[in-house]
């Protein structure tokens, strides 16, 4: 037979504190309080304004004819590209590219920017190549949240799953969203991209001149120097001249 151990507790004062571990708890939870980031206004526009660039850029792709493959972009996004293409440059990795596409990403870099110390009116420099739209997408739907100004740099070229098909680049979408006011700028500067910045060392021999095409539709100076250093030269003087001399308040690349 078993033989039971008498509790040294009544039971009656383990009924009591339960009861009362229940009421605290009860009590902390109707007692809290939500207290909001100071930047949640802007963080929630910014994810705003770049979950409705991806309504547009969806609809605006299908309208060209430019068919989404759900086994790549589950979430019809119209952001993830080809896996090799003629402006393909690089593998890359199609998980980052979906992740990119959220509009979380936005309402991050707003508040990166305000830790960087950015104020309206701050300009903001971005180098940016056609790898990750969602990015690009999400950086200036920050700068539009918190007025700041950007100044955008664009390479053509694009690693796998990126805006790398030819007739629907980053430059295609931003015409599109400037066209719905939801990102109202403009591409100041465009390079080719690739091994050193100028389309070599592409998968298909005919890559360049596309590239070049591109370039030349996106109506933006082309970058196309003898070298990189040259490249980074010519990008810091395009970066004084269109922020009245000034360099700009943060770089992002």
């Amino acid at each position: 037979m078993v033989q039971w151990i008498k509790p040294a507790v009544p039971r009656k004062y383990i009924v009591l504190a339960c009861c009362m571990a229940v009421i605290g708890l009860l009590g902390v939870q109707s007692g809290a309080t939500k207290v909001e980031h100071p930047l949640y206004e802007k963080q929630v526009l910014a994810a705003q304004i770049m979950m409705e660039s991806l309504e547009v850029l969806q609809e605006a792709r299908q309208q060209r004819g430019i068919s989404i493959d759900r086994e790549y972009d589950p979430n019809e996004t119209g952001l993830i590209g080809g896996e090799f293409t003629i402006i393909t440059t690089s593998v890359g990795s199609l998980e980052a590219k979906r992740t990119s596409t959220s509009p979380a990403f936005a309402a991050l870099l707003v508040r990166l920017f305000q830790e960087a110390g950015l104020q309206a009116g701050d300009s903001a420099a971005i180098g940016a190549s056609g790898s990750f739209p969602g990015l690009i997408i999400a950086t200036l739907a920050a700068c539009r949240a918190l007025d700041l100004k950007p100044l955008l740099f664009y390479s053509v070229g694009s690693s796998m799953y990126g805006a790398n098909i030819p007739e629907f680049t980053f430059i295609v979408m931003l015409e599109i969203l400037r066209e719905h006011n939801l990102l109202p700028y403009e591409i100041l500067a465009v390079s080719l991209g690739s091994d050193n910045d100028r389309g070599e060392g592409m998968f298909f021999a005919s890559a360049q001149e596309t590239m070049f095409e591109i370039a030349a539709a996106g109506n933006a100076p082309l970058i196309f120097a003898d070298n990189n250093a040259e490249s980074i030269q010519q990008r810091q003087a395009m970066y004084l001249e269109y922020n009245d001399g000034r360099l700009p308040d943060i770089c992002r690349c």
